[in-house]
């Protein structure tokens, strides 16, 4: 992978497969890319993925976290991704269903293309379970 980064002129950014501060570590170290993308769910939550981006700042590698989950999920990369000096975006998905914003008490807000933080506390949404359980499927 270092070996592909210092050939080309094109940022590379990986690790949205990757587990744990020490599956990033050797690249990281390595310098192998330019830019990293945690995921909070396979990562092991929040303070495993604000290690793996203080790691990925001491060799001055940004951090745009990988989050094509629910909006729950969506929240915790934000409130993970706050306190991180190397972050420079989230991926999130706003409008995949029709009923996504039924879900949440409140809704994730956007305005101008930006998450806005919620102000209540902890990850400052919950589920609104009447609503998530008419689009449960049957397995």
């Amino acid at each position: 992978m270092a070996k592909v980064r210092e050939a080309l002129e094109v940022p590379i950014c990986v690790g949205e497969r990757r587990y744990t501060r020490f599956g990033f570590r050797d690249l990281i170290a390595a310098q192998a890319v330019d830019m990293i993308m945690p995921d909070v769910v396979r990562t092991g939550g929040i303070a495993e993925t604000k290690k793996i981006a203080a790691m990925a700042e001491t060799f001055h590698i940004s951090v745009a976290p990988h989050n094509p989950n629910s909006p729950i999920s969506t929240l915790v990369s934000m409130h993970a991704a706050i306190g991180m000096h190397n972050f420079i975006m989230l991926e999130f998905i706003a409008d995949d269903a029709p009923w996504r914003d039924d879900i949440m008490d409140p809704p994730l807000r956007v305005e101008q293309g930006y998450l806005v933080p919620p102000d209540r506390p902890g990850i400052g949404a919950e589920l609104n379970m009447k609503q998530l359980k008419k689009h449960l499927a049957d397995v």
